[in-house]
């Protein structure tokens, strides 16, 4: 049986050291979404015959950015539109202020 290690790459391991010595704050950034697919209604059929459904084409979704610290510190923002520069411009003016002083955060692929 082989065991796994987590190993982060050399600049995020930089950065987490950089942010102690500098008694910042690390936090790691994740986003999500949901989505919902209405099927209102209800179908039904004469015995023998196949039943037909008609749905709505209406969806309805919903998106969230988190950074949360190795502390268990978490902050997220919920936004309907697309993510764009400027939702992550606002997450991280609100990350600094909370902080009170500086903020690394830590992003994989976007």
């Amino acid at each position: 049986m082989s065991s796994t290690r987590w190993r982060f790459n050399d600049g995020c391991e930089r950065s987490i050291r950089r942010a102690a010595e500098e008694g910042a704050e690390t936090h790691w950034y994740d986003e999500t979404s949901v989505r919902i697919d209405e099927s209102e209604g209800r179908g039904y059929a004469l015995s023998g015959t196949t039943p037909v459904i008609r749905l709505t084409a209406a969806t309805k979704s919903v998106n969230m950015i988190s950074a949360i610290t190795n502390q268990g510190k978490v902050r997220f923002m919920i936004y309907k539109k697309t993510m764009n520069a400027d939702l992550l411009v606002r997450l991280l003016e609100r990350l600094i202020k909370d902080a009170g002083r500086t903020v690394f955060l830590i992003v994989g692929s976007m």
